[in-house]
């Protein structure tokens, strides 16, 4: 549940009916068998069979509940399946209804209902192997029994060793894509002790595990000891891993206990001998997370607010962290009608829409912004998205009462994680800045833009049309405080890390820089990379949270910050808005410089009437 489809809901009522079903057929049999036990003078069967009718009882009860729960789940779901306004979870009085962070979000599970959820559970646990490789699944499974009994810090604790027992698994794991994977559908268990300990008020502890669980390996990768794991060809030492891994895997899934165990001796084994042999191997991945003490500093030394969103269906939960104070709040904002708003004023800004989609921008702000709005300190905002609404432009949210956009009241910019935020480099002006400007090749005002943004600065170079190959950017690039590439880019919605922007192509190279090829540019201490291709800040993001696309390239090839848009924006537009921006960065820090730009194109007498023209151009970085 919940059932959408005709098809869904039909096999669901089908079940239901089975159900009954059989329900009725063991009520007949046990009112039948205390008849006999009756007539037999079997006074201890007739007890027995008297008690088991009690618990029928409780359970039909119980069944009969289920059935108009699901009834009403379904007919929610439909209605969140299609709705795309925020009447569909709105109060009566308009507002947002808040919900504790734990427990069910709607009050209408009973009392049996939810024993009868342990019981189940506890034959579940009974079931699960006690292996190192299902021991994180056993930990979980008593933490679910123990939270619903309302036992919260022994809950927490079984939380804590199901996470600890997956982290220690994963960094077994050789590279990143393994281990990202791996956490992929394993989040969740992060998700419920974070969710935990922020009911209880211990922000420091669920601060630390929500960063294991949001872009973990792109954390590794950026940290200085990280960038020293070993090559492929070393990892190639310890073929037996993965082959020890799979076939303990493997037996698990067969249910043949004695050869999953057998396995998992070989596969602790070889453990075992990497951990002697190797212990860096596992070090180096083990980079610790920001800690909530180091970001608050950070935002105290630089004076900005962030917010954390998580979508834990159906609640939303924003997480502020400021200088002086950190406080959570949940409301009930069920995923899929965020996913239609949202879907709906991307599309209305992607697609050029001459008539922009105002109730879709109030909409969100009112369920993402405005309960923000009287807890902030500054008037600096960093956003962690979840992966739902990860392309999300947060400047194009309108309030309802003033009409003016988030992009110009607050200087916005977005971040992985706060651990990744904590490896960026905060720039409080471009003035006196190193700046390459490289113009693409088929974009009509790409020479123009360059030469207009290079000779902002005193010191600059120019890469014209037809010298903008790859093999000139990576010579030129190296030592630039600024590198800003205008050039015509397509985004894979397949394979985000095979989006590219057009350069030259060159002898060896067809002129298609991935995001992939952008791992290698040398942009070690770049102040800020500019991409001014369409779509460049599209990213995919998994359920891991790890995001993948240009974005993620350039901050591993050293950018400190980066500047994309998210949209095909018009390209007159995108000249006075880069204009616009370059010039303000000289004095204000590059947050600013984003607001003042979407301030002056607010005034232009064509432009500034739709948000598709100005609010694309997404900052990465503080």
């Amino acid at each position: 549940l919940p059932c959408v489809t005709p098809d869904e809901w039909r096999r669901c009522q089908e079940v239901g009916r089975e159900m009954r079903d059989h329900f009725a057929d063991a009520l007949n049999d046990f009112t039948q068998a205390q008849a006999i036990a009756v007539e037999l003078n079997q006074a201890t069967f007739v007890k027995a069979i008297q008690d088991q009718l009690s618990m029928m009882g409780v359970i039909d009860e119980s069944q009969k509940r289920t059935i108009e729960l699901a009834t009403q789940m379904h007919e929610l779901a439909l209605k969140q399946a299609s709705a795309s306004t925020r009447s569909a979870f709105v109060a009566t009085d308009g507002r947002l209804i808040e919900l504790p962070l734990l427990g069910p979000a709607l009050p209408t599970t009973t009392p049996a209902q939810t024993q009868a959820v342990i019981a189940f559970m506890r034959r579940e646990l009974s079931q699960i192997p006690d292996l190192p490789a299902t021991r994180w699944r056993r930990r979980l499974t008593e933490a679910q029994i123990l939270e619903g009994e309302g036992n919260l810090p022994g809950a927490i604790s079984s939380y804590r060793d199901a996470a600890t027992l997956i982290e220690q698994e994963r960094r077994t794991l050789p590279t990143d894509a393994t281990r990202a994977g791996f956490t992929n559908d394993k989040v969740h268990v992060f998700d419920r002790l974070v969710l935990a300990l922020l009911s209880r008020g211990d922000y420091a502890e669920a601060f630390q595990w929500n960063e294991q669980a949001r872009a973990r390996t792109m954390a590794e990768t950026l940290s200085s000891a990280a960038v020293q794991l070993p090559t492929d060809s070393g990892r190639g030492l310890y073929p037996e891993f993965p082959a020890a891994r799979g076939a303990n895997q493997a037996a698990l899934a067969t249910g043949d206990t004695g050869a999953a165990k057998a396995a998992d001796a070989r596969y602790e084994a070889v453990l075992a001998r990497i951990r002697q042999e190797a212990p860096r191997m596992f070090d180096l991945v083990d980079t610790p997370p920001a800690s909530l003490e180091q970001l608050r500093q950070l935002t105290r030394t630089n004076r900005f607010d962030l917010a954390y969103y998580f979508l834990d269906n159906p609640r939303l939960i924003v997480w502020h962290i400021g200088p002086e104070r950190t406080d959570v709040q949940s409301y009930y904002a069920p995923t899929s009608v965020l996913r239609n708003i949202a879907s709906r004023l991307q599309e209305n800004l992607a697609k050029r829409s001459p008539v922009f989609d105002q109730d879709a921008a109030r909409d969100l702000y009112f369920c993402l912004v405005q309960p923000l709005l009287a807890r902030l300190e500054t008037k600096q905002l960093v956003v962690v998205v979840p992966p739902e609404l990860e392309d999300l432009p947060f400047a194009a949210l309108m309030d309802p009462k003033s009409g003016e956009f988030v992009g110009e009241t607050l200087n916005l910019s977005y971040v992985p994680s706060a651990s990744v935020l904590m490896r960026l480099q905060h720039v409080a002006k471009l003035d006196g800045a190193d700046v390459l400007a490289v113009a693409g090749p088929r974009l009509g005002n790409a020479t123009r833009d360059a030469e207009t943004i290079a000779n902002t600065f005193p010191q600059h170079a120019v890469v014209l049309p037809a010298a903008a190959t790859r093999s000139t950017l990576m010579k030129q690039a190296r030592g630039r405080t600024v590198v800003h590439l205008a050039a015509h880019g397509v985004y894979s919605e397949k394979d985000p890390m095979s989006s590219y922007i057009e350069l030259q192509p060159e002898p060896g190279h067809d002129g298609q820089l991935t995001a992939s090829d952008m791992l290698a540019l040398p942009l070690e201490g770049a102040a800020l990379v500019t991409v001014a291709s369409c779509t460049a800040a599209r990213v995919s993001a998994d359920p891991g949270r790890e995001i993948y696309g240009i974005t993620r390239s350039l901050i591993y090839a050293g950018a400190r910050n980066v500047l994309l848009p998210l949209w095909e924006v018009d390209d007159e537009a995108t000249s006075l808005w880069m204009a616009a921006f370059y010039r303000a960065a000289r004095d204000v820090p590059l947050a600013d410089a984003v607001r003042r730009a979407n301030v002056e194109m607010r005034r232009h007498a064509v432009y500034g009437t739709h948000p598709r023209f100005w609010a694309a151009f997404k900052l990465v970085g503080h």
